[in-house]
């Protein structure tokens, strides 16, 4: 095991100590990927392969891609999406996941990759680039060869609104105040919350919310990042799942972000409760 995949495994134990930090608010879809090699882009040496229907493929928001990884060595993969602009839309790597989106068979595993793109395109063409590496203690970090896709990008945007703090210094206070006072009271805050208008390349109608509660994520960023993973509808009640890392204060911001997610997804009709699964 990996001193990374060690140091993971220790925040996953910190992230499920603190994951009913994220309170309920009161009550009133797959990627396809690679099958045989004739039908599947590699890298050199084979160890990253998509299906080749991705080349040229138009790619909007949220970015779904299955990556089929053959290697015997704990591989670390990392992505970017940038239109010809030169513009970086969205990167992403599976080391930022406390448990990383993989599946796993006899003789490889894949990847699922599923990550939303706030940042508009400038350009209706661009390059989605596949790393691996590999990391050991002795010479750490070492980039294999990169598999380079050129795609099609969605130029249409839409907007979305989220919430956040009028007063973010009076907001932070109120968190610290609920964390170390009475932790199992609901945490309500006096601080306002004024909507914020956030323009993302296009999103279908299915995947606002999710989009939404990512922008609120990336509006207050923590010390590790923190994904929206799924976001699912039963009745009126939102089902939202993060893939949280962990750190030392890690419950403060859980329980300053989740809140802010809550209040921006109950805006949607039809939603009256949000849960954290």
């Amino acid at each position: 095991m990996s001193l990374r995949k060690s140091t993971l495994q220790t925040f996953l134990v910190t992230v499920l100590a603190s994951a009913s930090v994220c309170q309920q608010s009161p009550k009133p879809a797959a990627a396809s990927g690679p099958t045989k090699a004739a039908d599947s882009l590699c890298s050199a040496g084979g160890i990253l392969c998509v299906a080749k229907s991705l080349e040229h493929s138009l790619i909007s928001s949220p970015l779904q891609i299955a990556v089929q990884v053959s290697s015997s060595e704990d591989i670390q993969v990392d992505w970017e999406v940038d239109d010809a602009a030169g513009q970086a839309l969205v990167s992403g790597s599976s080391y930022d996941y406390v448990d990383p989106p993989f599946t796993t068979t006899s003789s490889s595993k894949t990847l699922h990759i599923k990550q939303y793109l706030l940042k508009p395109s400038k350009s209706a063409v661009g390059m989605l680039v596949l790393t691996p590496s590999r990391f050991d203690v002795s010479s750490g970090k070492t980039d294999l060869p990169k598999l380079e896709i050129p795609i099609r990008l969605n130029i249409a945007t839409t907007k979305l609104t989220i919430l956040l703090p009028a007063d973010p210094d009076k907001y932070q206070a109120e968190v610290a105040s609920s964390v170390e006072g009475d932790f199992s009271a609901r945490f309500e805050p006096k601080t306002p919350l004024v909507p914020q208008s956030v323009i993302v390349m296009k999103v279908a109608r299915g995947d606002l919310m999710g989009t939404t509660a990512e922008a609120v994520l990336q509006a207050m960023p923590g010390q590790a990042t923190w994904h929206v993973t799924n976001v699912r509808m039963d009745g009126g009640v939102a089902h939202i799942k993060l893939d949280a890392g962990g750190w030392a204060g890690v419950t403060y911001y859980s329980r300053a972000i989740c809140f802010l997610i809550d209040k921006s997804l109950l805006r949607f009709r039809g939603v009256a409760q949000v849960i954290f699964d």
